[in-house]
């Protein structure tokens, strides 16, 4: 699979970098018309920011970058044009407050399916879990158990308030799409059975095992812990997961038996 940076921005001196923030209205042929505009000019667009619609919305803001490098064309000129357009409400020059850099800052919050989110670096993930770790040892691995566990289930409780799905197979479609579109995981294999109360699925590039290698233990706690606060809510009874095969210990990929708790 290929990856998406999410970057929203670009740093390169020497060039003639320009951002352009342009809102429109929701029709169809909008962005075909929009970037046509810099193709005439041989501008060429590096990147955008197209934020997904649902069909009532009636307009939304666009971010491109875009290098004038050997162009001809003024970036005034090109506004001009993007002005022009019918489907075009508004039209700007980002500022550009670092030479040769340009950043999207007219789209904030950031957020998936109208939920806000925040990014984290791989860094400063790892530097989070280590530091739990190294103070707290197995019992910062039991906190990030607990803390995914609550992120599952209020995880699970909005998303069963925003589709009111109640088909379980729907349901871990649904959680298998989601964590890919969160940057956690690629899920495969999920297999459901609602009469044994039980969920297994494999995940590739699991970001919280992916962190280490060459280890004998199973890494995944937050995840394993998600998992466990999902499954409970959608099957309405404790649950509990398992870790069975690990990126960090040489396995393809990271696999999860998730069954219902039984007390005694």
């Amino acid at each position: 699979m290929n990856s998406l940076d999410l970057a929203r921005g670009i740093y390169a001196p020497g060039r003639a970098i320009f951002g352009f923030i342009v809102r429109v209205a929701n029709k169809p042929g909008v962005l075909w018309r929009v970037s046509k505009v810099f193709s005439d000019f041989n501008v060429n667009i590096l990147g955008a920011a197209i934020p997904t619609l649902t069909p009532e919305v009636g307009e939304t803001m666009l971010f491109f970058i875009t290098d004038f490098t050997g162009s001809g064309a003024s970036p005034g000129g090109i506004l001009s044009e993007l002005r022009k357009l019918d489907v075009v409400l508004n039209a700007s020059i980002a500022v550009e407050e670092v030479e040769g850099g340009i950043f999207d800052t007219a789209h904030f919050p950031l957020t998936v399916h109208d939920v806000r989110c925040i990014l984290l670096t791989e860094p400063a993930l790892k530097g989070m879990v280590e530091t739990l770790r190294r103070e707290m040892g197995s019992g910062g691995a039991a906190i990030l158990f607990h803390i995914g566990s609550f992120m599952g289930s209020e995880v699970a409780k909005y998303y069963i308030e925003k589709y009111g799905i109640k088909d379980l197979v729907k349901v871990f479609t649904l959680m298998k799409y989601l964590i890919v579109a969160w940057g956690w995981g690629v899920v495969m294999d999920v297999r459901v059975d609602v009469e044994k109360v039980r969920v297994e699925l494999s995940v590739r590039g699991l970001w919280e095992c992916s962190l280490y290698s060459g280890l004998t233990d199973s890494q995944s706690h937050f995840f394993r812990g998600f998992l466990a606060g999902f499954s409970s809510v959608m099957f309405n009874t404790s649950m509990g997961a398992v870790e069975v095969k690990c990126i960090a210990k040489g396995d393809e990929c990271c696999r999860f038996i998730v069954e219902k708790r039984f007390s005694g």
